[in-house]
């Protein structure tokens, strides 16, 4: 037998049965486990070989391993009798704070938990928004979340039956949600379809475009579409998504969709803005070809020159785009917004914004910014903005 030299508690014990121990390349060791004890013993010896304490419980479950593979381990020459009659454990065992709750801090909801399965797997497939992901907090074990109305539905649906302690608030909160979903009629005006015509608060959208009935409605302040009327349409494509969006911000990789893919998308708005960079002139000549290739040139201006390129602005000349009207449906611009939009307060369905990073400008930020829909056609997703939809 070789010289062990192993510590002498039920500790030593499960990270040798696990395999944790590694040893000498000259000690030849077996050691045969049942394997259905192998799932167990792995994850305690992961636990332990990161010197993280038994439980109280997993402390019974690790004695009762000793015990079973007594035989084994008196082999390699632990002392099995001593460890398990005077319960030899190296470490103190960890107590796991139990407490369970939902509480408001600031402007988070958070909730507190010992590990249940389901609620941390359910929480991080919460992925799809940024304003509906929780944030994990390792010194406190909690997740916190966005204080808004999905995320305290989520959060109040998830641990249902579990006996949570939850801030009155925070019931008083989703009582108010439950009663607005009950009469949503009454709290969400949405957009619908009666007798062949699109009503919303109660005024109809002369259009026959459908895509078009869309963007008005959310230039009226629409958040809610009635299911049948998303469904019987059948929209296609990833890019028909952000019609029927609850939200203002929209980002589209660039990389991913190519500008034919928003064509449709853009061309049924009644007006549209797209920004372009005034350093890079390909972007506006590739707008205006794709463009073309579903409507009139006559409906295109570009609203700005090149100050050094002059190759791009006889392009936009022989294109017959520089001519500005209020009559026009796709305005280009750059970085800046041009005096005659503002003058001219064109209401805009859509604002595309085509630029390596954002517009920095505060009276640009000020004038997108309450525009019904914001589309962010870039590379990786814009750091600064609110609430921004992956599509």
């Amino acid at each position: 037998m070789g010289n062990w030299n192993f510590k002498q508690d039920i500790e030593e014990c499960i990270l040798f049965l696990s395999g944790e121990i590694h040893f000498w390349p000259n000690d030849q060791i077996e050691v045969s486990v049942q394997p259905y004890d192998m799932q167990m013993l792995t994850s305690l010896g992961r636990q332990l070989a990161q010197q993280l304490a038994f439980t109280e419980k997993q402390s019974v479950i690790g004695l009762r391993l000793v015990q079973k593979y007594s035989s084994l381990l008196k082999k390699y020459e632990f002392e099995v009798d001593k460890i398990i009659n005077e319960k030899v454990f190296r470490w103190p065992f960890r107590t796991i704070d139990r407490t369970k709750s939902l509480y408001i801090d600031g402007e988070s909801i958070v909730i507190k938990s010992p590990f249940i399965a389901n609620i941390v797997n359910t929480i991080k497939k919460r992925k799809s928004k940024g304003y509906l992901q929780g944030t994990y907090h390792a010194d406190t074990k909690e997740w916190s979340f966005d204080y808004n109305e999905p995320n305290v539905e989520f959060l109040i649906n998830l641990t249902n039956g579990m006996h949570f302690n939850i801030d009155e608030k925070i019931k008083q909160d989703y009582e108010k949600i439950k009663a607005v979903k009950q009469q949503a009629e009454k709290h969400l005006p949405m957009l619908r379809k009666e007798n062949g015509r699109y009503i919303f608060k109660d005024k109809e959208i002369n259009e026959d475009n459908i895509r078009t009935v869309f963007h008005v409605a959310k230039s009226m302040g629409c958040e809610v579409y009635d299911d049948k009327l998303v469904n019987e349409n059948q929209f296609s494509g990833q890019i028909d998504k952000i019609l029927y969006s609850d939200q203002r911000n929209h980002f589209v990789n660039k990389y991913r969709f190519k500008k034919y893919d928003l064509a449709e998308f853009l061309l049924s708005a009644r007006k549209v803005l797209i920004m372009v960079s005034s350093r890079d002139e390909e972007s506006m000549k590739e707008w205006i070809t794709t463009l073309n290739e579903y409507t009139d040139l006559d409906d295109i201006c570009v609203c700005f020159r090149y100050k050094n390129d002059n190759q791009a602005n006889k392009f936009i000349k022989e294109q017959n785009v520089n001519q500005y009207s209020t009559d026009k449906k796709v305005f280009i611009v750059s970085e800046k917004i041009p005096k005659p939009i503002i003058k001219d307060n064109i209401n805009f369905d859509v604002v595309l914004i085509d630029l390596a990073t954002m517009p920095s400008h505060y009276k640009t930020q000020t004038f997108i910014k309450n525009k019904p829909t914001i589309v962010y056609y870039c590379g990786s997703k814009p750091t600064g903005v609110d609430n921004i939809v992956d599509v």
